[in-house]
């Protein structure tokens, strides 16, 4: 649990799509989705997870690895959920999500045992107080880290960042209100990023992790880009876009 604890107000950057006349009830990415580069291994099998109607964003990743049949410790199952852009403000409590997955494991095959995630919900949960609670945050960045065995370029861990979309502009510090209690005195001040917007797990064996990709300020993930060798996955990239209120509707 960290120590520092985010206090987003309604007046403080939390709600920027109300100030420029744009509907909450009916967030949609605009369309021109760009692709990340990758963290991990390129290559020229590439499994495009994402919702259909431009209503979700990335919100947490679920991956394990096959067992004895399906391709002993390769990751080879990998999830994502996808979050309703309009969950943010709306309908914080509700579970308004989609699951989509590419399971490349030998006869699909893959361990329960073997499954991790990482999930923005997390994230939010360890630092999050007062009336927003439940507000939900994007992922926008994505890092993996390769097996540390030589020349393996499978997967053995993931971290994500994510933002709160507030029209998908990356919030600056002074969005993130902090408060510690740390000495018997509240001080308020910016919440360093890494304590508040990542979520990281691993498998055994993680080596060396590869290079953060981000999305382009402004823009969260509305996918994820699988990158896969055969029947393990060993890279990952995402989809990113920018969000606005929908202009089909009246």
């Amino acid at each position: 649990m960290h120590s520092w604890k985010r206090s987003l107000t309604l007046l403080a950057g939390g709600i920027v799509l109300s100030t420029s006349g744009c509907d909450l009830s009916d967030l949609i990415f605009a369309g021109n989705p760009v692709p990340t580069a990758v963290s991990g291994t390129t290559t020229s099998d590439v499994h495009t997870l994402s919702v259909a109607g431009g209503k979700y964003g990335v919100e947490s990743i679920d991956w394990a690895e096959g067992g004895v049949t399906g391709g002993l410790d390769r990751p080879c199952f990998l999830q994502v959920t996808f979050r309703s852009l309009a969950d943010e403000v709306l309908n914080p409590a509700t579970e308004n999500t989609v699951q989509k997955s590419v399971n490349v494991c030998n006869a699909g095959s893959y361990t329960n045992v073997s499954l991790e995630s990482v999930d923005l919900r997390f994230a939010k949960e360890s630092y999050a107080t007062g009336n927003v609670d439940d507000w939900h945050l994007f992922a926008n960045s994505v890092q993996t880290c390769d097996s540390s065995q030589t020349s393996n370029d499978r997967i053995k861990g993931i971290a994500i960042w994510g933002v709160a979309q507030n029209a998908a502009v990356v919030p600056t510090a002074t969005d993130y209100k902090c408060t510690s209690s740390a000495g018997g005195a509240t001080i308020s001040g910016p919440c360093r990023d890494e304590e508040v917007h990542r979520d990281i797990a691993t498998q055994k064996n993680c080596g060396t992790w590869s290079p953060l990709v981000t999305c382009p300020a402004g823009q969260i993930a509305s996918g994820v880009n699988v990158h896969v060798d055969g029947n393990e996955i060993v890279g990952l990239g995402l989809q990113c876009d920018t969000v606005i209120s929908n202009p089909s509707t009246p």
